[in-house]
């Protein structure tokens, strides 16, 4: 899967599917401009320019949209015979679907991966689960890195949006459902819908039930890793969550998963300045 060069404007293809995929410019990522507003997890962070390419009323309807959610938009470029003559002569003209993505998965999903690249034995790339998926780019992210993904979420909208970007990567995740707070057997009662019983990999991310914490421990498989980054006390002075039942303590973490090996214990702090927690660590063999 590949990157657009953030030191450039990312190019969105926003006319309807059928005609990107009969041809488009082979650097740009394709989201119909009447898709957007349900395509928003998609979209790069606001402080990286985008650049628009597509028909007269796509860049109109695309535009609109996104100068309204605070979007830098660097230019745009209407299709006509002599655009896409320009593209072929480049060698920047391909058919079918895109192969580029815009979003990117949270900072430490993607440190994690870099670790294991480094480190091949420990590269097991099996079974993974995703607590409070959302709109599923973490889940997606790994299943891209070749993890066999399920994710869990409450929220239909959020899990709708998670297949549909599974789709849009073309990979496949297993997505589920259910309130982990309402169910206190949650985990188990999900294995009858095809949940595994054990993971190599959890993650979880801006989400905290601390009655879920020792169950999580529990699935890990030997030589299982846990990641864990959400909101810490503190970001009640700043912004949201301000219920001390969604902040973390200090080591809060590092003491409740002892029992495993703590590869990484550290603090985070968000473009507004709320501490998250940037947590790894281990089951032993």
């Amino acid at each position: 899967m590949m990157n657009c060069c953030p030191a450039t404007p990312l190019l969105i293809d926003c006319r309807r599917e059928e005609d990107f995929i009969k041809g488009h410019h082979r650097q740009a990522c394709h989201i119909d401009a009447n898709d957007l507003f349900k395509r928003m997890h998609e979209l790069p962070q606001k402080a990286s320019p985008v650049a628009l390419i597509g028909c007269v009323e796509s860049l109109k309807t695309a535009t609109a949209f996104l100068k309204d959610k605070a979007y830098q938009i660097s230019n745009t470029t209407i299709y006509d015979r002599d655009h896409r003559q320009q593209l072929i002569t480049q060698g920047l003209w391909q058919t079918g679907p895109s192969s580029i993505r815009l979003w990117q998965a949270s900072p430490m999903i993607e440190h994690f991966c870099e670790l294991l690249s480094k480190h091949p034995a420990a590269n097991i790339k099996s079974i993974g689960l995703d607590i409070a998926c959302g709109s599923g780019r973490d889940m997606v992210y790994l299943a891209l890195q070749g993890w066999q993904m399920h994710g869990i979420d409450y929220q239909s909208e959020a899990l709708q949006r998670t297949t549909r970007l599974a789709q849009n990567n073309q990979v496949a995740v297993q997505a589920y459902q259910h309130d982990l707070e309402s169910d206190t057997n949650a985990l188990q009662n999900l294995t009858q819908q095809g949940l595994p019983a054990a993971f190599d990999l959890i993650t979880v991310c801006r989400y905290l039930h601390r009655p879920l914490l020792t169950t999580l421990q529990a699935r890990l498989k030997p030589g299982g890793y846990l990641i864990y980054q959400t909101f810490m006390q503190g970001c009640e002075k700043i912004s949201s969550p301000k219920n001390p039942n969604y902040l973390l303590a200090k080591n809060e973490l590092a003491n409740t998963f002892s029992q495993l090996n703590i590869i990484k214990n550290d603090i985070h702090h968000l473009q507004d300045g709320r501490p998250v927690s940037a947590f790894i660590a281990q089951r032993p063999h």
